[in-house]
């Protein structure tokens, strides 16, 4: 039997089935200091890196290009101009959507998971907002790291990388909701013209309650709500799934 999950650890949150599974790997190796940041890579590949560019450990943003800034990881997620507005989005946006104080911007609470590190109105003492800020931090953190690999390249065109970034982790949340709410509302062993693979879901029920799917996600109203159905209606109104996210957000995404 394996072990029960550890919640109360920043590892153990990251086993939530919701996660984006690259979202989850940053994050994985944001927490254990393996991220190959420039800096990461410079101290580990040395003098293969010192043949390939002359300031390999720079951060490849204009502005701090020729400052010469090094990119470390608290540089890459919270000091970079690319990547800073990103974050400030995830801390404003946690304040708008639960009225709490929002959350510091520093490495222990956004990196490092650490949630005695918040202070006031720490989620800490509540499971269910532990999960909600869990989800939306990860997204957050995956989605900036993409999108800086993605500049790194020189994918990422007419886009800023903190509005990328927002709206890629927008966009996963949104279709996570989504395919727990399709339990909800449809039998999904009988979509794809009956090619269901019941492999994928062994040990997973399909179908999703309400009930759960309201305590997973829609906690307080803080990522959506659950509009309730009417069997009295004509025709019956069937329940309805309204995010909080995306445009209508009180807080604006990145310019």
């Amino acid at each position: 039997m394996a072990p029960p999950v550890r919640k109360d650890l920043p590892w153990g949150r990251l086993l939530d089935r919701a996660l984006h599974r690259p979202f989850v790997i940053t994050a994985w190796r944001l927490l254990h200091g393996q991220l190959g940041c420039y800096a990461f890579l410079h101290h580990v590949q040395r003098r293969v890196a010192a043949i390939v560019a002359p300031c390999p450990n720079l951060c490849r943003s204009p502005a701090c290009s020729a400052a010469g800034r090094i990119e470390t990881l608290s540089h890459a997620f919270l000091s970079c101009p690319d990547a800073a507005p990103a974050v400030a989005w995830l801390c404003d946006a946690w304040a708008a959507l639960t009225g709490k104080t929002a959350p510091p911007c520093s490495a222990a609470v956004l990196l490092a998971d650490d949630l005695r590190a918040w202070g006031v109105d720490s989620p800490a003492a509540e499971p269910r907002l532990v999960t909600i800020w869990t989800r939306l931090r990860v997204s957050v953190i995956g989605s900036i790291w993409a999108a800086r690999c993605a500049r790194d390249k020189g994918r990422l065109r007419h886009v800023s990388l903190a509005r990328s970034a927002v709206s890629s982790a927008v966009r996963a949340l949104q279709e996570a909701m989504e395919r727990d709410w399709l339990r909800v509302s449809t039998d999904i062993r009988t979509l794809d013209n009956g090619y269901f693979c019941y492999d994928w879901w062994r040990g997973v029920d399909p179908h999703l309650s309400v009930e759960k799917f309201e305590a997973s996600w829609a906690h307080l109203g803080i990522l959506c709500v659950v509009v309730a159905g009417d069997d009295a209606a004509v025709p019956p109104r069937a329940p309805a799934l309204v995010s909080r996210l995306g445009p209508d957000l009180p807080v604006r995404f990145p310019d």
